[in-house]
C-alpha cells in the first residue's frame, strides 16, 4: 500500500479504540520527477491539500513538503 492509505488506515485503528484525537504528521510528501511530471506533481500536491482541507481529514496537524 502506499503512504496514504497506511496513514488512513492508522487512523481507523486509532479511531476503533477511542484515540482518535490523536494528530498526525505528514513529514515528508513529495512526487519523485522520475515517476511524474512537473505538472503532475503540482496537481497532485493540489490534491493533497485540497483533502486535508476537508472536515474528514481533521486529523492531519501538519504537512511538510520534501524537495532538495
Amino acid at each position: 500500500q502506499d503512504g496514504w492509505s497506511q496513514m488512513v488506515l492508522s487512523h481507523g485503528v486509532l479511531e476503533s479504540n477511542g484515540d482518535d484525537a490523536i494528530g498526525f504528521w505528514i513529514t515528508e510528501v513529495a512526487w519523485s520527477t522520475n515517476d511524474v511530471s512537473p505538472a503532475e506533481q503540482a496537481a497532485l500536491v493540489a490534491e493533497m491539500f485540497r483533502l486535508l482541507r476537508t472536515p474528514e481529514y481533521h486529523w492531519v496537524e501538519v504537512i511538510t513538503w520534501y524537495t532538495y
